[in-house]
């Protein structure tokens, strides 16, 4: 079905308005899942999973995983967002489950984010994975 002249000339004058309107990027909320890790396995006593990580830690290929995303968010929304090149609580909030790996991952993360490691000391909150209500929504 083809649109008649009238509704032609108004969905192309509604295009020509989106297309002049400019859009500011104020804020940018991620959220992410951790990055890869040791395995977890419920038989070993050790607890040693890898080369180097305990059981459900972050292995060298998630650490990395979480510094590259950091560095793509920089690369993408420091321009629009004016982010320094240190980290900043008064700037990013960063949020985790009170688990190694997603704690680690966080600060991977951001890690990526602000490239001045010489004054890098990140704050990552922590919530009980039991009562988070992000996780778990508001009501039982």
């Amino acid at each position: 079905m083809a649109l008649s002249p009238v509704r032609l000339i108004a969905v192309a004058m509604l295009a020509a308005a989106a297309a002049a309107v400019s859009l500011e990027v104020v804020q940018v909320q991620v959220m992410h899942r951790h990055g890869a890790r040791a395995a977890i396995v419920a038989y070993n006593e050790t607890l040693v999973c890898g080369k180097a990580e305990y059981c459900g830690q972050l292995n060298e290929n998630g650490r990395n995983m979480l510094i590259h995303v950091g560095a793509w968010l920089r690369n993408k929304y420091s321009g629009a967002l004016s982010l320094p090149d240190s980290f900043s609580q008064y700037v990013s909030y960063s949020r985790s489950t009170d688990l190694d790996r997603t704690m680690q991952s966080a600060v991977g993360l951001l890690h990526g984010l602000y490239p001045d490691n010489a004054s890098f000391f990140p704050v990552v909150n922590t919530v009980n994975f039991e009562t988070d209500e992000l996780l778990h929504g508001l009501y039982p």
